[in-house]
């Protein structure tokens, strides 16, 4: 059995779009060495020195957090804790500030979330499998120097191929005509309006006919973009198992009248 989790890029604008990122990956890793030489690095949580993510911190990300999401095979989504204290904070140190040393315990985590029920005897059925990143805009992958899901989406795909299952890391959706960030919309019906016809399959990636999916994403808050996400892909063909996330943002209290 043949198993490649590397990325598919296929369009020559997605390559163009590659070497930009890849040359703001570059520089910004330049600057992350410069960095790790002069200061000594902190818990990405807490800030316990010389360690990515202390023992305490860690165990955020071993609190799953089940939420609905009827189109998928398996009903749910599954995320690896909740987005609130050291696990927000590690977050936010990964995702906007580069520190990109989280990959492996955040990787990790994910990992976990495949042998979690009801995916695992899901992905027991099945005999191959893509892993798909939820997009990222490209200015927002320039700023980071990189997508930051990728290595994750590539380890999940490592680590089902050790369990018997094809599977390949597809960058097959992208994110078109979004003008502001998840985190400056509030309400429910705002972020489900933000997304909505912004996510479509990429130009030039296209998965086979029937080709079952898991979709991850870093924060989980409405739901909205996965669902959108899961709608893009079913409307092609290709059943969505279920989709994993670093953090489930917990949902605010009623306001008292």
């Amino acid at each position: 059995m043949h198993c490649d989790h590397r990325l598919v890029r296929h369009t020559p604008a997605a390559h163009g779009m590659n070497g930009m990122a890849g040359a703001a990956g570059a520089l910004t890793g330049a600057v992350r060495a410069v960095r790790d030489v002069l200061f000594s690095r902190g818990c990405a949580g807490c800030g316990a020195p010389d360690e990515v993510l202390c023992g305490t911190c860690m165990r955020g990300l071993v609190q799953p957090v089940c939420f609905d999401l009827p189109a998928t095979v398996c009903g749910v989504g599954m995320a690896c804790g909740s987005y609130h204290g050291p696990l927000r904070r590690a977050v936010l140190a990964w995702k906007d500030h580069g520190d990109a040393e989280c990959d492996g315990p955040f990787s990790d985590a994910m990992v976990a979330l495949l042998q979690a029920e009801p995916l695992r005897s899901t992905l027991d059925q099945v005999g191959a499998v893509a892993v798909v990143p939820a997009p990222s805009s490209w200015r927002s992958i320039c700023t980071r120097g990189r997508s930051q899901l990728d290595p994750i989406a590539g380890t999940l795909a490592e680590r089902l191929c050790a369990w018997g299952v094809e599977a390949r890391v597809q960058r097959a959706l992208e994110v078109r005509h979004i003008r502001t960030k998840s985190v400056q919309t509030a309400s429910a019906r705002g972020r489900r309006e933000r997304v909505t016809g912004h996510i479509r399959c990429r130009n030039g990636v296209r998965l086979p006919a029937g080709m079952p999916v898991i979709v991850i994403d870093d924060i989980v808050t409405s739901g909205a973009t996965m669902r959108e996400c899961i709608d893009v892909l079913r409307a092609q063909g290709n059943p969505v198992l279920a989709a994993l996330a670093l953090a489930h943002t917990p949902p605010r209290a009623p306001e008292r009248s």
